[in-house]
């Protein structure tokens, strides 16, 4: 199959919500019941998600297209945070505000067991504390936010190589790469290197547990020696 990797853009994003419905669909019913949900329902989350992408910075998101139905069937973005980021809410408001807008069929208790572990672990990995132990800051680095793609076209190396147009695209920041990964999508991103470092396991309303791992990625530094008429210097050190 051919496809052509570009620039998402706000136009895109009713058609790459309407897939990662599909993408999500064996999670979601822990999140909203009934599953799907009804159709203002979904005009009120997708305005949601039009509102968020519309703070994105331009060229850190990418989509994989068919070339030959011109459909979106892969998405990936990122975020790049040069200096560190100061913390802004707590945990309880960070999951209320990821609960908005609040349709009928949100699952509470699901959702907040899911994003509490996600936040909580978020700022264990990447939280800078005060003297008294408090999350302050987040640490500058550069976070892929999401990735998904559509069930028809998983395990053809579409994701794979937006993961790698991500990597050839932030490898030049010399920051700290970071995400966070389902148990299916763990192993990608082990094999281009990035390393577990915390996992947190959940329970759902029905009794269902699951767990998301905090992954990180430190940049490539290479050393080379700098030679002149005067003998050997200090290695000098290139961020690759």
């Amino acid at each position: 199959m051919a496809y052509t990797i570009q620039p998402l853009t706000i136009e895109d994003i009713p058609e790459t919500f309407a897939m990662a419905q599909k993408a999500f669909a064996k999670s979601q019913p822990h999140y909203y019941n009934p599953y799907p949900y009804s159709a203002e329902s979904s005009a009120q989350l997708l305005q949601g998600q039009l509102g968020l992408f519309k703070d994105r910075p331009p060229n850190q998101a990418l989509k994989a297209v068919d070339d030959a139905t011109g459909h979106i069937v892969a998405v990936a973005g990122w975020g790049v945070h040069t200096e560190d980021e100061p913390v802004t809410q707590t945990v309880e408001e960070a999951v209320e505000a990821r609960m908005q807008p609040r349709v009928p069929e949100l699952c509470e208790d699901g959702f907040r067991a899911a994003y509490t572990a996600m936040h909580e672990g978020r700022r264990e990995v990447i939280g800078i504390v005060d003297g008294e132990g408090k999350v302050v800051k987040f640490k500058k680095r550069v976070e892929l936010q999401f990735l998904y793609t559509h069930p028809e076209y998983q395990r053809r190396g579409i994701g794979s190589a937006l993961l790698r147009k991500f990597l050839e695209e932030t490898k030049g920041t010399g920051l700290m790469l970071y995400l966070q990964a389902t148990a299916d999508g763990r192993p990608v991103y082990e094999k281009i290197g990035f390393e577990a470092v915390l996992t947190r396991t959940f329970v759902f309303a029905d009794g269902e547990a699951d767990n998301i791992t905090f992954m990180v990625k430190s940049p490539k530094v290479k050393k080379t020696l700098c030679v002149s008429s005067e003998g050997l210097h200090s290695p000098e050190t290139t961020i690759a």
